[in-house]
């Protein structure tokens, strides 16, 4: 009788959890920031802030990187997190002065 080893193997695949990312975009004082962009950096999928600073509809995965931009303030990343997935985030962004010579 001939004895047969038998391999399996199994791959182990990471598994990526997505999920809105949804919060405000607020200035120093707390008032809110209309027609922010809201740049997910890996897929390059964007969008906007409205009239209460509000933004939704942008879908992300642990470890994305978001970038906040608007003309007249500095551009702000935010990472995301498995703690912030699905969560209500709130970004401050400051005001950016340039002076011109």
């Amino acid at each position: 009788m001939k004895n047969f080893i038998i391999i399996v193997l199994t791959t182990i695949t990471s598994i990526s959890i997505s999920a809105q990312i949804h919060g405000f975009v607020l200035d120093e004082f707390q008032h809110p920031i209309q027609d922010v962009t809201i740049l997910n950096k890996r897929s390059n999928m964007h969008t906007h802030t409205d009239a209460n600073g509000y933004f939704s509809k942008l879908n992300a995965i642990q470890g994305d990187s978001l970038q906040f931009s608007l003309i007249g303030y500095k551009t702000t990343f935010f990472k995301i997190s498995e703690a912030n997935l699905g969560q209500n985030i709130k970004i401050i962004l400051s005001e950016s002065f340039l002076t011109l010579n």
